[in-house]
């Protein structure tokens, strides 16, 4: 299971460059690992369906100190991306988060 683990790593990375490359502007590496797919307390999801498609929501925090907030950049995902982060959203993170529980109890 461990290598399924750094297999799914190495796919999300994968992953992450077919999203920059084929949803218009690129954003910043800081804005894309950092995603959030559920809100927390300091910041909000960056998964959305606007209609019928998905879209990543970056938060540009360059210029949050003379703004007072973040600047919100979507990415509309191709349906290539869309369907792929269907999967990984619902499926597949929520079992690696079960094997990295079972393996890395603490």
């Amino acid at each position: 299971m461990q290598s399924w683990l750094v297999e799914y790593t190495d796919f999300l990375l994968k992953f992450m460059a077919a999203f920059a490359v084929g949803a218009g502007s690129p954003s910043r590496g800081t804005e894309v690992t950092c995603m959030q797919i559920r809100n927390t307390a300091s910041r909000t999801q960056g998964l959305y369906m606007i209609g019928r498609r998905m879209a990543i929501v970056a938060q540009y925090s360059k210029t949050s100190a003379i703004k007072g907030h973040d600047t919100l950049i979507p990415h509309i995902l191709d349906a290539f991306c869309q369907e792929i982060a269907k999967i990984v959203v619902f499926q597949t993170h929520p079992f690696a988060k079960q094997i990295i529980s079972i393996f890395f109890p603490s």
